[in-house]
């Protein structure tokens, strides 16, 4: 009766005559059994991913090539059990391994993309803290570049004085902002890099399960909090550039290089960056309030769809100080807005006389107009946030008065 071969070491040491030489297929079938059951019960898809590569390999190529040199070694007369078993791995069982073992992983790759609610939640958290953290490093890194910029403002006020010691105190503190400065950038770029991956989980388990309104509401939630955190990392990147320049300013302010119109320049082009620095912070501390007024708004509305008004209700409960948190907020950035936008308008008030009628300052105060007009825009904005607040504020009151 011809062998019937098994994926199994145990089986082939004892098929295997004792007098043919070792061909390493022993240890291959080991490695195989244990791969395949990472397959089969995989603990992520990373694993998953590993184990279904490396199995592959040795279901398809590297088994069928040692079972071929062990087919050309064995003896007909002495090892013919072990040929029949080689053959048969060679034309039966690994063809027909390695058909199950993709179906396998196919099969384990779809249930894997689509993860629970819960989950989800789990990896919208996961960005969410990195959206704070990024939130927070943008201050870090504005207030380092805010040092620069004053250490510039000094060194002008210094040059004309020929303080040396002044001078030179200010170079050491915007070589110290920059390096600060740097090193935030890079943590939000590691921020960013960690929110992609908790997003493409999200994302990807999202179009397995389309249907699932649950799922896609947390995707949409966590796509705004991975855009934001996009968005500083972009802002911030471009007022790095900034800061630089800055930089480079300052050294030849040092150096006694700046001539009078230069100076001026530079002085207005400060005001305008150290408000757009303050802009962009504000303008995302705005756009980071809208997404959880937008999630407690979606979370009301998909519970009373799914389990009624009172599921709606237990909701609008929950987020009770969720909302008054956020209206908090909500006051204190309008009035740091406000605070912004006077400072502003003072340091353009300060400016020397007819200093707009310069002909080489046409542009810088051209920009001091788009400053304004940004100025306008987040105090908007703030007031959009406000109205949201409003009417879902009034809105859980009527419905827990119900």
């Amino acid at each position: 009766m011809p062998v019937a071969a098994e994926i199994s070491q145990k089986w082939w040491s004892k098929t295997k005559n004792k007098t043919l030489k070792s061909t390493g297929l022993g240890k291959q079938l080991g490695a195989y059994e244990k791969l395949i059951s990472e397959v089969e019960s995989p603990k992520n898809p990373e694993g998953l991913e590993s184990a279904y590569t490396n199995s592959n390999k040795l279901i398809s190529e590297l088994m069928p090539k040692t079972v071929q040199a062990g087919l050309k070694a064995a003896n007909k007369k002495l090892h013919k059990e072990s040929i029949e078993a080689l053959e048969d791995y060679k034309k039966k069982l690994f063809p027909a391994e390695a058909k199950r073992l993709t179906l396998i992983y196919l099969q384990n790759k779809k249930k894997m993309e689509v993860v629970s609610a819960a989950e989800g939640k789990k990896l919208n958290e996961e960005v969410s803290k990195c959206l704070n953290a990024a939130n927070a490093a943008q201050t870090k890194m504005l207030n380092a570049m805010g040092g620069v910029d004053k250490a510039r403002q000094v060194a002008m006020k210094a040059q004309k004085t020929k303080d040396e010691k002044t001078l030179k105190a200010a170079g050491e503190i915007a070589t110290k902002g920059i390096k600060e400065a740097e090193a935030q950038y890079l943590n939000l770029q590691k921020l960013l890099k960690r929110a992609k991956e908790s997003f493409g989980k999200l994302s990807g388990s999202a179009k397995g399960a389309a249907k699932d309104s649950a799922i896609e509401g947390i995707r949409k939630s966590t796509e705004l909090l991975h855009d934001k955190i996009e968005s500083i990392v972009d802002e911030m990147g471009y007022e790095l550039k900034d800061t630089l320049k800055a930089e480079n300013e300052l050294l030849e302010i040092i150096e006694g290089n700046f001539d009078e119109v230069k100076t001026l320049e530079s002085t207005i082009n400060h005001i305008c960056q150290r408000f757009s620095m303050s802009h962009r912070g504000l303008q995302g501390t705005v756009n980071q309030l809208g997404g959880p007024l937008e999630k407690v708004k979606f979370d009301m509305m998909n519970a009373k769809e799914r389990e009624g008004e009172e599921a709606e209700k237990q909701v609008a409960r929950d987020s009770i100080k969720i909302v008054k948190a956020i209206g908090d907020k909500i006051k204190e950035t309008d009035g740091l807005i406000k605070s912004a936008v006077k400072e502003l308008r003072d340091d353009i008030k300060d400016l020397p006389a007819n200093s707009a009628k310069i002909p080489a300052l046409k542009s810088a105060f051209e920009r001091v107009e788009h400053i304004k007009d940004k100025a306008d825009s987040v105090s908007k904005d703030v007031g959009k946030v406000d109205g949201d607040f409003q009417k879902l504020s009034k809105k859980i009151v009527t419905l827990l008065r119900a």
